[in-house]
């Protein structure tokens, strides 16, 4: 199961009293919209196990959002 399983079921049964403890664990992570895609994924790499890290490809395109992740 889980590491985080627990945090998150007492934080679902109970939120008033576990918020702040929820808040403050790794169940749980805050993402900063001014942040990089390809930072974004690179953080989360660094959390996981080698065999489950996420190769990941930035390619610029013309289309109107500018870039596409691969």
């Amino acid at each position: 199961m889980n590491k985080f399983y627990n945090e998150i079921k007492n934080f679902f049964e109970n939120p008033v009293d576990n918020m702040e403890n929820f808040f403050n664990s790794r169940a749980i992570t805050w993402i900063d919209w001014r942040e990089y895609d390809e930072d974004i994924i690179s953080y989360f790499n660094c959390l996981l196990p080698q065999e489950d890290i996420v190769d990941v490809e930035i390619k610029e395109i013309k289309l109107g959002r500018g870039i596409d992740i691969i």
